[in-house]
């Protein structure tokens, strides 16, 4: 056996023996499943499960088993040619949350997958996976308004649009009334304990700082600086301002950044930006309507010294995920292309409604245009490059319909995405669809 493999699971199994020793018996209530806010339902499938069930005094565990289904189709753009591609994958996730005292915890969260994939040749290959999701210590209160958390734990934002990732990192948190700021050194880990080659893939500086307009509206300043392990990719810096609230029945956005830095020898100088608003109607079944508009520059001289295309960073799992006004987290830039915001623009409208408190159905219909004519569309489904001559990448309609239960949440995804003239005349559409179950308890 591999003894950087040994290491690694010795190490995670002497923090789970030691995690479970530090047990204290004075009595803290649970959180009871019931409190929940509508927020704290909305479905986020990767999220680890909450620790809500007491085992003893100051010790909770919790647990979900899931099922995520994913079919797709001709994103060669040939039908053809047989590309069809089928997964699904059982899992089972477990959460342990101790609070020593009212100040402090420790929480672990580990995840356990097993990957059923179907190629379009019908061979099916197996995977699974034993990862640590989560292992960390947090102490609130050190000094007044002054917290930190180390260990393995989750970054993300409201709209997974800056990280959505799991590092192992030490984070600081300052609040002032209405201010907040973060401050994090991390590492971005591919983990799994039964295969080799767990290593680093970057380390990422975190700075943001928040100021609570009102309890319902916040704006944020932030600078993220990575630095890849390999030195091949450089070191990206982000800078940037995120906005989002609600006004009456408008919940608008902003999102804004500048990419510098280096990455593969040239220098990076990129602009991107997403502005929209949801708005729901004061009627039965609360019918809401959202409008969009994102764009990432592009390069119109790729042999230069500088590199012009924007980017997003490196710490996105799951990239541009969120909900308008329904129950579920989709992608907002289209759950068939998926595309990463650069050197492209994207205009986007969805109709949603909510027709019992805990279920929401959304359509939603994206157009993509490319800032500089160009075969690649960065980090997209699509297996066919672009023909390079012309911006019309396309158009994309997708249906989200979802039903998030205290226990039970259910979410169905397709997605159709239409190319348009930057591809062959003859191209065909791309299929997707997604099944995602689970029940926590």
């Amino acid at each position: 056996m591999n003894i950087r493999r040994t290491f690694s699971q010795a190490l995670y199994a002497v923090s789970i023996v030691a995690f479970a020793a530090f047990w204290s018996f004075s009595a803290t209530p649970a959180a009871s499943a019931e409190d929940e806010t509508e927020e704290m339902r909305t479905i986020d499938l990767a999220a680890p499960p909450r620790a809500w069930v007491p085992l003893a005094r100051n010790l909770w565990f919790g647990a979900k088993v899931g099922l995520i289904s994913l079919w797709k189709r001709d994103f060669d753009l040939n039908d053809k040619r047989s590309d069809s591609f089928a997964s699904s994958a059982p899992i089972l996730a477990m959460a342990l949350l101790h609070k020593p005292t009212d100040d402090t915890a420790l929480f672990l969260s580990v995840t356990t997958s097993q990957s059923f994939l179907k190629d379009e040749a019908g061979k099916t290959k197996t995977e699974i996976r034993i990862v640590p999701v989560e292992l960390n210590f947090s102490w609130s209160n050190i000094v007044e308004g002054v917290d930190a958390r180390i260990g393995r734990q989750r970054f993300v934002d409201s709209r997974r649009w800056l990280y959505n990732d799991y590092q192992d990192a030490a984070r600081v948190f300052y609040r002032l009334s209405a201010l907040r700021f973060e401050l994090s050194a991390g590492q971005q880990r591919q983990l799994n304990l039964l295969q080799d080659g767990n290593q680093a893939t970057r380390n990422a500086f975190i700075f943001n700082s928040s100021y609570d307009i009102n309890p319902n509206n916040v704006v944020s300043a932030y600078a993220v600086a990575e630095q890849h392990e390999s030195g091949a990719h450089g070191t990206p810096v982000f800078v940037g301002l995120h906005a989002n609230g609600r006004v009456g029945r408008l919940a608008p956005w902003l999102e804004l950044a500048h990419v510098g830095g280096t990455s593969n020898g040239r220098k990076i100088s990129g602009n991107g930006f997403d502005i929209g608003s949801t708005y729901e109607f004061p009627l039965p079944l609360r019918p809401s309507v959202t409008l969009a508009y994102a764009s990432g520059s592009g390069d119109k001289t790729p042999f230069s010294g500088t590199d012009k295309n924007f980017r997003q960073t490196g710490l996105l799992l799951e990239k541009n995920v969120a909900a308008f006004n329904g129950v579920a987290l989709f992608k907002y830039y289209g759950t068939a292309l998926d595309p990463e915001l650069s050197n492209i623009s994207i205009i986007t409208a969805g109709l949603g409604v909510r027709p019992l408190r805990y279920t929401s159905l959304d359509l939603v219909y994206h157009h993509y245009r490319q800032q500089e004519a160009s075969a690649t569309i960065r980090n997209s489904n699509l297996t066919r490059q672009a023909n390079g001559l012309n911006k019309d990448i396309g158009n994309e309609a997708d249906i989200i319909a979802a039903y998030a239960g205290t226990h039970v949440k259910v979410k169905f995804e397709a997605g159709y995405f239409m190319p348009g003239a930057a591809f062959r005349s003859d191209s065909d559409k791309a299929i997707v669809t997604r099944l995602s179950m689970q029940y926590e308890f």
